[in-house]
């Protein structure tokens, strides 16, 4: 179907809920689900609110056909009929900052959150591991920006005199497999055997989804019976290869036919690789974690 076959959600307000079904995922990981009935951005935050049970103050922003973080694929105003929905929800964590807000781009939900789509190269917000493209601008000097547009948080921030105290209160997405091993290989330079040593502690702080925590489990098993090396990319090809593949077979095929050939990952690996993603699909994988957590 031509992607030029979509829909204006800003522009469907006065018109009946769109009867297409789109399919949909939490960015951290979860149960696939269907979403339709909706004609504007609220009205399809809601609808995936109400079907994964959560309250819809939760979602900072929808991407399209990647669970990145990633701007360029951010859902504002238009879908296509084969989009992908992905959501990402808030991390529960606030951080604050007091650098100056030069340097950044900000967008917003169309639901009342503004978050930051971009930060200038070379500028002091770009230097700072404290803000990061996608954290939601929750309050700057106590004053809550919840509810309003991101032009009028940018009036807001242009309106405190040069020079004052300025604190910015941010809010950030949950991770994804691919935050979790980046951030980590950044600090020891690419070794994944040294990352293995630090990375428990490193999922309970970032409150990791059971899926990446399962994942990242297994590819540590992997290498000390292996004697592998894995970098971010390959760990995060892995995972996204599963993720379009209808059972083992096809996985394995498509691992074979590609450049992570190379590994000679073991058919027991893909199994195991296999199930903990489809758990993951069906939400098997939450309980299951779950009670392993109270057994020990």
């Amino acid at each position: 179907m031509s992607r030029n076959a979509g829909i204006e959600l800003q522009e469907l307000r006065t018109v009946s809920p769109r009867k297409q079904a789109y399919h949909c995922q939490q960015a951290h990981g979860g149960i696939t689900g269907l979403i339709s009935g909706f004609s504007d951005m609220k009205e399809l935050f809601q609808k995936i609110a109400d079907y994964y049970d959560f309250p819809v103050e939760e979602i900072l922003f929808c991407t399209r056909n990647t669970h990145r973080v990633d701007m360029k694929s951010l859902i504002d105003s238009e879908l296509y009929f084969d989009d992908f929905i992905f959501v990402h929800q808030k991390r529960g964590e606030e951080r604050s900052g007091t650098d100056s807000v030069l340097g950044l781009t900000l967008t917003d939900n169309g639901n009342g959150y503004t978050f930051i789509k971009g930060i200038q190269k070379r500028s002091l917000i770009d230097q700072s591991k404290e803000i990061q493209i996608g954290d939601h601008i929750e309050k700057i000097n106590d004053k809550s920006l919840v509810g309003l547009g991101h032009a009028e948080v940018v009036n807001y921030i242009k309106s405190i005199p040069t020079g004052n105290k300025l604190v910015m209160h941010l809010v950030e997405p949950l991770k994804t497999l691919d935050d979790v091993i980046n951030c980590a290989m950044k600090r020891i330079n690419g070794l994944l055997y040294d990352f293995i040593e630090i990375y428990d502690a490193e999922l309970c702080e970032m409150r990791c989804s059971p899926t990446i925590i399962s994942l990242l489990k297994l590819i540590r098993l992997y290498i000390h019976d292996n004697n592998h090396f894995l970098n971010p990319f390959t760990a995060n090809k892995l995972y996204e290869i599963t993720l379009g593949k209808k059972n083992p077979n096809e996985l394995a095929a498509a691992v074979d036919s590609c450049e992570l050939e190379y590994f000679g990952f073991t058919d027991d690996f893909l199994i195991e690789l296999w199930g903990i993603v489809s758990d993951a699909k069906e939400g098997r994988l939450v309980a299951a974690g779950a009670g392993q957590d109270n057994a020990n």
